[in-house]
């Protein structure tokens, strides 16, 4: 997993970067929220994470999607971001150094909200620090998979067009493909 360290010269920017998201969704949501690298997991962290998955997905097999994670993990360049609100872990996002999606250098295996979260611009937020951050590292193509629409009926495909994203091709059969362009430009929106 990526450490602040391996920012090197670009650490303080993405510190930066984090910074003024949080400080964002504090004014936003009216609640005390951080959103933070993770550098070592804990069987805290990795455990809600679960719970998430589970919340969204509806995923049973537990001790399975626990050892697939830790899996992850361990890919080249593996990022691990928290978004904690109040005290609690209520998001996360994460992926590796992987062409999954072709003609990208990096991909974004998950970027989680909590329910009670979602439709709030809460998850915008998340994916930019998460973005900013793989800008940081080196890469310049973002690559993920996604579903048409979510529970919540929102056209999630037109809602990543309108960020940037554009379709693309994946090995992968699940979900709907797409990538985006990363510069200095994007974050300066």
């Amino acid at each position: 997993m990526v450490k602040l360290a391996e920012f090197k010269d670009k650490r303080t920017d993405v510190l930066n970067f984090f910074i003024k998201k949080r400080e964002e969704l504090n004014s936003q949501i009216k609640k005390e929220c951080n959103i933070e690298i993770v550098e070592k997991l804990s069987d805290e962290v990795l455990n809600r994470m679960i719970e998430l998955e589970q919340e969204i997905y509806g995923i049973k097999e537990i001790e399975f999607q626990k050892n697939e994670m830790i899996e992850y993990f361990n890919k080249k360049d593996s990022i691990v971001i928290i978004l904690i609100i109040d005290q609690k872990i209520e998001g996360y996002a994460f992926g590796y150094a992987e062409e999954i999606v072709k003609g990208t250098e990096y991909y974004g295996e998950d970027i989680i909200i909590s329910l009670k979260y979602q439709q709030k611009r809460i998850g915008e937020k998340l994916h930019l620090c998460y973005l900013y951050a793989i800008f940081c590292l080196g890469y310049r193509t973002f690559g993920f998979t996604t579903a048409h629409i979510d529970k919540a009926g929102r056209e999630l495909v037109k809602w990543y067009k309108s960020q940037g994203c554009e379709d693309a091709e994946s090995a992968t059969k699940i979900g709907h493909p797409m990538r985006i362009r990363l510069s200095e430009e994007y974050f300066e929106q």
